[in-house]
């Protein structure tokens, strides 16, 4: 057992222990704004990591949060019978110009470039219809995107791009 001697005094510095206790309290902040951010989904799968809008008939789901160079996918969805023959879906050139389309699912039978963005015209049969658009970005920031599906509409997409 150790045991002090008698005679030892030990001083307190009452601005040490201060300014110990802000790095201390500044450091547990950063750390619990992590945490809940990551719960959140901030940095992978969670409640705010994806997002979906409705156009019209269909549903795009995509995701809020992306990183630079890493393939995100949009996905289009159809729960209601249309008419047969080519549904034609059009990224806007916001995102055409700051993106690579990488690949949809299925194919589209063509694209054409317009002064709107990128149109894709998919063969429909005339039943509930997915489609997948892989995107990957080139740029980092925060972006409105814009979406739109001939006959249904258009929307926005807001994403975070990450560098």
């Amino acid at each position: 057992m150790l045991h002090a001697p008698q005679d030892l005094v030990v001083e307190t510095s009452p601005n040490l222990d201060r300014n110990w206790y802000r790095v201390q309290l500044a450091l547990q902040s950063m750390l619990a704004v992590f945490v809940l951010a990551g719960l959140a989904g901030v940095f992978g799968n969670g409640w705010l990591s994806s997002d979906s809008v409705r156009i019209g008939s269909y549903e795009a789901t995509y995701d809020r949060f992306a990183r630079k160079t890493v393939p995100f996918r949009i996905t289009l969805r159809s729960s209601e019978r249309r008419h047969a023959g080519p549904l034609r879906v059009t990224l806007g050139r916001d995102l055409t110009e700051k993106a690579a389309i990488i690949r949809t699912v299925p194919a589209a039978m063509s694209s054409s470039e317009t002064a709107s963005g990128t149109e894709f015209a998919f063969q429909t049969d005339g039943a509930p219809t997915q489609i997948v658009v892989s995107v990957q970005p080139a740029w980092p920031g925060v972006f409105h995107w814009r979406l739109a599906i001939d006959g249904a509409g258009e929307a926005s997409l807001f994403q975070i791009i990450y560098p």
